[in-house]
């Protein structure tokens, strides 16, 4: 990885090359987390389905949680790779540094039970459900409605469609993050994407209420890993990633098409890291600036550029060197966010 680019306003303030310091690695564990929600399209109840990743040290500790939401495909796996430890964990890493984490599958993404649990209806799971259904996580964790300790700092981190969600959720005012990581995501996609979105994801969803996104898994690996072959992508985690991908809601692929978000997110109000890969295939690194400049009631706005790296920059060699830069500037955001 590379640069932190500082943006206060629409100036560049600072450039800087982010050191990466060796971390410790206390004990992470893991508790099975599950929150109720309503579905506002429906009013159905569901279940949210996850991960609390804490230190074994700090298990009790209610200063703060980073709430993280994955994308198209994906669920609590994005997060915490199974197999791999805490080098394909942004979860683990987080949690390790000092920041409770909690993983989600979104509903219709029951990643855990995938053959044995009835999903929801596909076409009612939409950008905007799932973002009123964030704001009920985000509610239950400052309140301790789930069985566990309450928060009194909550932070969300979403990646790829997350983005799209949590934007969703923090500028409509259904969450009110105290702080917000958007990654792998901004409001101008390439012409692949775009293409392969309208005239191959929206023809499946018109199938079926769930779709395979990407079509195929050779498609779905060149969205998340290309540029391939790469001295910085393990194909043993390329493979496990596929081997975990979930169908997609086709509610979410209709509605995500306009990116709503891009009307709210100007009303944000928290500090922001955008993280990004350098070589991501579904949204090019050249329309950056003019998305940071979208986040007009953020407090600060810092860009992470992450080296050598595609769509999916967590499941990349390098993943441990970017959780560490995340972390870094978490604890910079400590009097809104307090580590444990």
């Amino acid at each position: 990885m590379r640069l932190l680019r500082l943006i206060t306003a629409a100036a560049i303030l600072a450039t800087m090359i982010v050191p990466l310091p060796g971390r410790a690695d206390p004990t992470v564990t893991r508790t099975a987390v599950e929150i109720p929600v309503v579905n506002p399209t429906t009013l159905e109840a569901l279940t949210v389905r996850g991960g609390l990743f804490q230190r074994s040290d700090t298990a009790t500790c209610g200063n703060s949680v980073m709430i993280l939401v994955h994308g198209l495909s994906y669920g609590e796996f994005a997060w915490d790779l199974p197999g791999h430890g805490q080098t394909y964990s942004v979860a683990r890493s987080l949690a390790a540094a000092g920041y409770p984490t909690l993983a989600v599958d979104l509903p219709g993404y029951e990643s855990a039970q995938p053959d044995t649990q009835e999903k929801p209806n596909g076409y009612t799971l939409t950008v905007e459900a799932y973002a009123h259904i964030v704001g009920q996580i985000e509610t239950a964790l400052r309140y301790g409605n789930y069985g566990g300790p309450a928060f009194s700092s909550v932070g969300l981190m979403g990646h790829s469609a997350g983005t799209e969600i949590t934007e969703l959720a923090a500028g409509l005012g259904f969450a009110r993050p105290d702080v917000y990581i958007p990654t792998g995501y901004h409001h101008v996609p390439s012409q692949r994407i775009v293409t392969d979105f309208f005239t191959g994801d929206f023809a499946r969803a018109a199938q079926s209420d769930y779709e395979y996104f990407g079509g195929t898994e050779q498609g779905r690996t060149e969205y998340m890993y290309a540029p391939l072959p790469s001295d910085n992508v393990d194909p043993a985690v390329v493979a496990a990633d596929n081997a975990l991908a979930n169908l997609t809601p086709s509610g979410e692929v209709y509605s995500i098409g306009p990116q709503p978000s891009k009307a709210v997110m100007g009303l944000i109000d928290a500090p922001v890291l955008f993280v990004i890969g350098d070589s991501d295939l579904l949204f090019p690194l050249e329309f950056v600036d003019a998305e940071l400049n979208l986040f007009a009631s953020a407090p600060s706005v810092t860009a992470l550029v992450v080296e050598d790296a595609g769509h999916s920059f967590m499941l990349h060699r390098n993943a441990p060197a970017t959780n560490a830069a995340v972390a870094d500037w978490l604890s910079d955001q400590s009097d809104v966010l307090p580590a444990c």
